[in-house]
């Protein structure tokens, strides 16, 4: 048995005034990895935002760890502030010792990478228990599709271990580093805009980076 509180007291987190966080949820939401672009840590963000709000209109909290660290952090805190997030919390690198119960706590573990060569955390999610939804790229879907049979050509794909969903779009290659946090930056913008508003944001986003709004749309989306 895990004692939630026990763990999550364990924890620290720079989103609350006293750096603890509220045991009480209903729904554990964690991802564990290096905070680097090939994660997908921004578009894990950005879903955050829907399933928050979903989650909370059918009277539910959703609690969402991001365990690890790296040259990302400062720009995935600045867009989870930006988003408005109100349960996601980055908790530094823990210890297996940490690692291991928050895997047996979670609801769910998610796995938005760009490109995973293997998933070592797929496997640790699977093995405690809870689905996994990982992106249908590298590594993944060699864990999760456990019939080996040819999947379906669809972007949700589910499996008896979780969901495969359709991996995230590579940035283009023409921009510049900083050319593409810009673009994050208008990602979270585009998540956060009703309908009117996300038509501006491709028309002027596709006209900034001298690309084509299709371009644009699948990489948003």
């Amino acid at each position: 048995n895990v004692n939630k509180e026990e763990i999550l007291s364990s924890l620290k987190s720079d989103r609350t005034p006293d750096g603890k966080i509220d045991p009480e949820y209903d729904d554990l939401i964690l991802f564990v990895g290096k905070f680097a672009d090939f994660k997908g840590i921004d578009s894990l963000l950005s879903a955050t935002k829907i399933y928050e709000e979903e989650l909370k209109k059918k009277g539910r909290k959703a609690l969402t760890l991001i365990v690890g660290s790296g040259a990302l952090e400062k720009k995935l805190k600045d867009q989870t502030e930006m988003l408005g997030l109100e349960n996601t919390h980055f908790v530094g690198r823990q210890p297996h010792s940490v690692i291991r119960p928050l895997q047996n706590l979670a609801t769910v573990s998610l796995i938005p990478s760009r490109n995973e060569p293997f998933g070592l955390v797929v496997i640790e999610g699977t093995a405690c228990g809870h689905p996994v939804i990982g992106s249908n790229s590298g590594g993944i879907p060699g864990i999760l599709n456990t019939t080996k049979e040819v999947l379906p050509n669809d972007d949700i794909i589910k499996t008896e271990l979780g969901v495969l969903i359709k991996p995230l779009p590579d940035r283009p290659e023409i921009l510049t580093d900083e050319q593409k946090d810009e673009l994050d930056v208008e990602t979270t913008k585009y998540i956060m805009a009703n309908k009117e508003e996300r038509e501006k944001i491709i028309d002027e986003t596709s006209r900034k980076f001298n690309m084509q709004p299709q371009e644009l749309k699948y990489y948003f989306y």
